[in-house]
């Protein structure tokens, strides 16, 4: 009850909610007996009051997702191989296992990105967000874009080259008219665990060319579907329980790491405007949340 936010008006106390229960009444008063406005703010308060009395206080506070920082991220890449990981009796071997090594390629990408996990192609079904595909990652070699770079072209790659990721449609601009045109830019870096070593390495081991492009997710399973949501939350929670504990999993997700980048665009004092264009926020109110 005290985290209810109006639609309309998101500053609406929660008051105002009895609005929609004080209509009722109205309605029905003459069929039946019917509390009054009173009697319902009393009932809320005592639920209230047994709510704090069992789970304390700090559970009515805004729970919120935390930053996964840069140094929490250096811990996941340090992570030997043939490591035990809390909660599954699959060890983490990302030389092996195709769901870990693709959780390290999303996380790599999304700290230069902030992309949402549906956006990596997780989450299919939601016909309002697209997510990548492997045409949406273009080479931009020597001056010009490649869209269907040859594998000798993706070897050649060096400095001064990139990659443009082509932003794919979201739940905040759903057709492409605010967000696409700006597509991300990662510039080369020839350290193994950069986001441009990772989408080349999709590029060189997992070949695709042509019009496959357009339908095959940029990190795809083996079988060339998209990765579902879950999969991958899982494999990230049981990471970060096994590295930081269950209190520090509870607040950490794929979202983390969009609250990682605006907290570094923020420390470098990058204007609000640029961070959500950069986040495709919609509104600047979440980044002045995760600014804290």
């Amino acid at each position: 009850y005290p985290k209810l936010k109006g639609r309309r008006q998101p500053n609406a106390k929660p008051d105002t909610a009895l609005g929609y229960a004080l209509s009722i009444r109205r309605s029905f008063k003459r069929i039946r007996p019917m509390p009054k406005a009173s009697a319902l703010r009393t009932a809320i308060v005592g639920l209230m009051r047994q709510y704090k009395n069992v789970y304390g206080v700090a559970e009515l506070a805004p729970r919120r997702k935390e930053p996964l920082t840069s140094a929490m991220w250096a811990s996941v890449e340090n992570l030997a191989s043939g490591s035990s990981l809390r909660g599954s009796t699959v060890p983490w071997n990302p030389t092996v296992s195709h769901v870990d090594r693709t959780v390290l390629r999303i996380g790599r990408v999304f700290r230069k990105t902030g992309n949402r996990l549906g956006e990596a192609g997780a989450n299919p079904a939601d016909e309002e967000s697209g997510y990548y595909r492997r045409s949406s990652a273009v080479l931009h070699s020597r001056g010009c874009p490649q869209p269907d770079a040859s594998r000798e072209q993706w070897q050649r790659a060096g400095s001064g080259d990139s990659i443009l990721l082509v932003v794919p449609t979201s739940k905040t601009d759903q057709f492409g008219l605010v967000h696409c045109p700006f597509p991300c830019v990662i510039p080369y870096d020839a350290s193994p665990s950069s986001a441009f070593q990772s989408i080349r390495d999709i590029e060189l081991t997992e070949p695709c060319v042509g019009s496959a492009r357009e339908r095959r997710p940029l990190f795809a399973t083996p079988e060339g579907e998209p990765y579902q949501g879950h999969v991958l939350r899982q494999r990230l929670h049981q990471l970060v329980t096994t590295l930081f504990g269950s209190s520090m999993a509870d607040v950490i997700s794929f979202h983390s790491f969009r609250i990682d980048l605006a907290c570094r665009l923020l420390k470098v004092k990058c204007p609000w405007e640029v961070i959500q264009l950069i986040l495709r926020k919609t509104t600047p109110e979440p980044l002045r949340a995760y600014s804290r």
